[in-house]
């Protein structure tokens, strides 16, 4: 290829280059250029929570925090490991939702929050808060939820269901060992 070629090429793309940065370069979007951030579903921190009622798949839990670890105190006769615990509350505190998907004057039938799932109620310094827990996205990456605050069916991640899961299948173990009914 000759140079006058070459420098024409370079010259042709100067042009065009500079005709597309004046078009669409100061152009603002109509989108904002960040999402709105959304507030964790639990208000303050995980270690100002002094009780924590769990309901769901026939299990009904109630825990306490004493000398800084969990304990069950209803059923009476079981265990919980203090660090699933502590684990879910800080996933509820820390971790913010993916996203707003509804309203919740929609039909939360869809959603699995009527009933819900899972409720998870806390008590402690900062206040009270009931958390719902209903059916995995149609992709089964996330998970519909709603706070007794809000009218918004959120989407969060699967680590509050994690801990969940977790804590239900140590408390059935136990239930299954001692011949018990939930």
């Amino acid at each position: 290829m000759s140079w006058p070629k070459i420098i024409a090429y370079y010259v042709i793309a100067a042009l065009l280059g500079s005709y597309v940065y004046a078009e669409m370069g100061g152009r603002g979007s109509d989108e904002p250029a960040v999402a709105e951030s959304l507030e964790p579903l639990l208000e303050g921190p995980a270690s100002r929570i002094e009780r924590l009622d769990l309901t769901g798949r026939n299990l009904r839990l109630s825990l306490a925090r004493v000398e800084g670890r969990w304990r069950l105190q209803a059923p009476e006769g079981l265990s919980v490991t203090s660090d699933l615990i502590e684990a879910l509350l800080e996933t509820l505190s820390e971790i913010p939702p993916i996203e707003i998907v509804a309203a919740a004057d929609e039909e939360l039938g869809r959603f699995g929050l009527a009933p819900p799932e899972w409720v998870i109620a806390t008590k402690g310094s900062e206040g009270s808060s009931i958390i719902e827990l209903g059916l995995r996205s149609p992709t089964s990456t996330a998970l519909y939820a709603k706070t007794e605050t809000s009218r918004d069916v959120y989407l969060v991640g699967l680590n509050a269901l994690y801990y969940v899961d977790l804590i239900s299948q140590e408390l059935e173990g136990q239930i299954a060992a001692a011949g018990l009914t939930p």
